[in-house]
């Protein structure tokens, strides 16, 4: 897979240059709209480092101005579910901190119906895993909270998932797939 490099050779991430050997200085905390309470003090609150924080555009372009002021220090309260701020920590853990990788971004158009020949296998098992488990409507939420916040690599690893699973389903079983809320 093609990188994308600066002329100093720096790999870039969404056009800043970013290495895994930056030690990030300071956590961002997101708290999501949907879990503020007005009588409780103590919001579940996510940390971000900066290292995760740059494989999300919607997040690094509004922090860019402040990364050398105390206004970091404050949560950054967001419009995106908890649930899936939770997932896209978990898979950004998973590649940078577990794997020591960057996020993948799937090139597209699919030309196989394998994950784990469009991915590495750590992502690709992530990924079914989460399928597999969450109830489709929770994963469609994953699928647009990574639209919106502009996470390319997760946003293409859920959307081929989906894609695959449809492309590999008979006709007959697709509205199986497409309303199945895992009720079990």
């Amino acid at each position: 897979m093609d990188l994308d490099v600066n002329a100093n050779g720096d790999e870039l991430v969404g056009g800043i240059p970013f290495s895994l050997d930056d030690e990030p200085t300071k956590d961002i905390q997101l708290v999501s709209i949907d879990v503020i309470s007005a009588f409780d003090k103590d919001q579940p609150k996510i940390l971000f480092p900066l290292s995760f924080i740059k494989h999300i555009k919607l997040f690094w372009v509004s922090i860019q101005g402040e990364l050398d002021t105390e206004n970091l220090d404050e949560p950054l309260v967001v419009d995106i579910p908890y649930k899936c701020l939770l997932l896209v920590h978990r898979y950004l853990d998973l590649c940078i901190n577990q794997y020591k990788s960057q996020p993948i971004t799937i090139p597209h158009p699919l030309r196989c119906d394998d994950l784990k020949y469009l991915t590495n296998e750590h992502e690709a098992a992530f990924i079914i895993d989460l399928w597999q488990t969450l109830p489709h409507s929770d994963f469609f939420a994953l699928i647009q909270t990574c639209n919106f916040i502009d996470c390319p690599s997760l946003f293409y690893l859920a959307l081929s998932q989906f894609v695959i699973t449809i492309k590999n389903t008979p006709e007959t079983q697709l509205e199986n797939i497409l309303y199945d809320d895992r009720k079990k």
